[in-house]
């Protein structure tokens, strides 16, 4: 007898029954994805030989002999070439329709997922789209795909031109509408096609009464209520010119007809040829004169110019016209300002231009003070005549300087001056005593002003800077 043979003698001895783990012995046989040991064993621990035989887990099959185990130095060694492969459950097969896609595995085996879809235009109305391979064959039926319908037209106002049984429209079906009452309209598209996920390329239209256009002449006035202008058959308006000097040219009263045109066409606004009335003579206009002979009547359109007398501005147009019985309004002379020798002299000016007699309305005149006298603000010299008005400037005199001995002689200086008053603007000129000098000689002219002089201030020059003069003249009168 062989060893193999000892050991499976062996095993059947001892096979069931419990015994301590012993050299080389095995722990309980591996439970297998693909197949599980056959029969319940409660043993922990196998001796070394002991054998062990193998089935088939549910969604696999025996191929070859029967599978058995033998525990070898601790290990269980597999002794036969059976072996477990997944069950087949075959080609499903294709639905109507729709395609289908293979999942999990490579072949339709135990495990296998196909999963189905409808082609476009085609839904599937199955409640899952998907069967899958078990140890019983295929779990489900396989699905179900029908076609996609649009919907049926509802609007009972349209008419249909379909030969389609119950109006199961499918993708690519095309249909033409029109109105069943002859007096309307549709408001859409008169064809429209089914898309394959169910609906109309565009919704199906109605039905509505044909419009009349509006009137857009805006000229004309239409005398109706009717909101945004929806003339339906059978509506009647009555229209006007919004402009009281024009005319209709066609009828004032238009009504809408059946087909959605009006009986005539809308009128437009036309001038009135109306005969033009001629003027009278213009009137007089102060201080001017009209440059045509006056006649009894001037046509309509004829002209007239105009011309104020000298020094008067014209104001307006200087051509009017006459304009169906009305002429152009009326040109006007503004009045110039005559300038008074008494109000200029009376407040102490003069005029800049001593030639100016007359000035005209909106022209400036300039006016200047007299000598020791003078303006608050020289811009008020600046006046404009307005419509014969001038508001005449008003200077007044300024305070004279009084020359004082005390200010001299205290800023070592003396005038060359024979009177003690200086008028306002009049200027003059200080001296520095002898050995005495100043630092700018500028500063040594002086100018009154309201009553105001600056005196300069001279200093003792350095004994250095002092030269002797060959002769000295007598000093002239001081104040």
């Amino acid at each position: 007898m062989n060893v193999l043979g000892l050991m499976l003698s062996v095993g059947a001895v001892t096979f069931g029954c419990a015994f301590p783990q012993m050299k080389g012995s095995c722990k309980i046989p591996p439970r297998l994805e693909h197949m599980e040991l056959l029969g319940a064993s409660v043993q922990e621990s196998f001796p070394m030989g002991h054998v062990v035989h193998y089935t088939c887990r549910p969604g696999y099959s025996r191929y070859g002999a029967t599978i058995k185990m033998i525990c070898s130095e601790g290990t269980w060694l597999q002794v036969s070439r059976g072996e477990c492969k997944k069950k087949r459950c075959g080609n499903p097969g294709d639905i109507e329709f729709g395609t289908f896609e293979l999942k999990n595995e490579e072949d339709f085996v135990f495990g296998a997922i196909v999963e189905y879809s409808c082609e476009p235009g085609y839904q599937m109305v199955s409640k899952y789209n998907s069967i899958e391979c078990t140890a019983g064959g295929w779990s489900r039926d396989l699905p179900h795909c029908e076609a996609k319908l649009c919907p049926p037209v509802v609007d009972d106002s349209v008419r249909v031109l379909s030969t389609i049984h119950d109006e199961e429209y499918t993708a690519g079906h095309v249909i033409n509408l029109k109105c069943k009452n002859p007096n309307k309209k549709l408001n859409g598209p008169s064809q429209i096609h089914c898309t394959s996920n169910g609906t109309w390329n565009i919704d199906p239209p109605t039905c509505k009464a044909k419009l009349c256009p509006p009137v857009v002449d805006d000229s004309v006035r239409v005398l109706s209520t009717i909101p945004n202008e929806e003339y339906t058959a059978g509506h009647v308006i009555n229209l006007k010119c919004k402009n009281p000097n024009k005319k209709l040219n066609g009828p004032s009263q238009i009504h809408c007809t059946s087909n959605g045109t009006w009986n005539v066409d809308p009128p437009t606004c036309k001038e009135q040829k109306l005969k033009k009335q001629p003027c009278f003579p213009p009137p007089e206009v102060l201080f001017g004169e009209w440059m045509r002979k006056k006649k009894e009547m001037y046509d309509s359109g004829s002209t007239i110019k105009f011309k104020c007398i000298s020094y008067y501005k014209l104001q307006g147009k200087k051509e009017i016209k006459c304009r169906n019985g009305t002429w152009d309004q009326l040109p006007a002379c503004l009045v110039p300002c005559i300038l008074n020798s008494n109000y200029i002299k009376g407040n102490n000016t003069d005029l800049v231009n001593a030639k100016e007699k007359y000035v005209e309305h909106n022209k400036n005149v300039k006016f200047k003070c007299l000598r020791t006298f003078a303006i608050s603000d020289v811009k008020l010299l600046h006046v404009k005549c307005l419509n014969g008005t001038l508001e005449y400037p008003k200077c007044v005199k300024m305070e004279p300087c009084v020359l004082n001995d005390n200010y001299l002689k205290g800023n070592n200086t003396i005038v060359n001056a024979s009177k003690k008053y200086l008028e306002h603007d009049e200027t003059v000129k200080f001296k520095c005593l002898p050995t005495f000098n100043i630092s700018d000689s500028k500063l040594l002219n002086g100018k009154c002003l309201d009553g105001k002089l600056k005196y300069p201030k001279c200093v003792k020059m350095a004994p250095d800077a002092i030269t002797v003069q060959p002769s000295v003249q007598s000093e002239p009168n001081i104040y």
